[in-house]
């Protein structure tokens, strides 16, 4: 299932897992991330759940997004939709275990 994608991708990607550093705010810009959509890529052929976890986030570590230990399951696209703004300097983080690929998604704002 395809999901929104807002006026620039801001980041997609697919990993082994860990914490993956993703792109930073350039200089003069803001980023209003709208919309993240995630998926477990390594059985997706099946809806299993999974023992894994997926967390988007800034470099707090505080998560805008995510599921937990066995709360989410292989072969299904989860969504997340809201509003979280980014400024220079921020950096996007992913906090997965390995088989998940991500797009997120928003708006890049130019500065006054």
């Amino acid at each position: 299932m395809a999901s929104a994608v807002y006026s620039k991708v801001l980041w997609d990607a697919e990993g082994s897992g860990d914490i993956l550093y993703g792109p930073s705010v350039p200089a003069g810009y803001a980023w209003i991330v709208k919309d993240v959509m995630f998926s477990y890529q390594l059985l997706a052929e099946a809806v299993v759940p999974i023992s894994g976890a997926f967390a988007i986030s800034g470099l707090s570590l505080t998560p805008i997004c995510g599921g937990g230990l066995l709360s989410l399951w292989a072969g299904i696209a989860y969504h997340w939709h809201g509003s979280q703004v980014f400024e220079y300097g921020d950096t996007l983080v992913a906090q997965y275990s390995s088989g998940w690929s991500f797009r997120v998604s928003g708006f890049q704002l130019t500065l006054p």
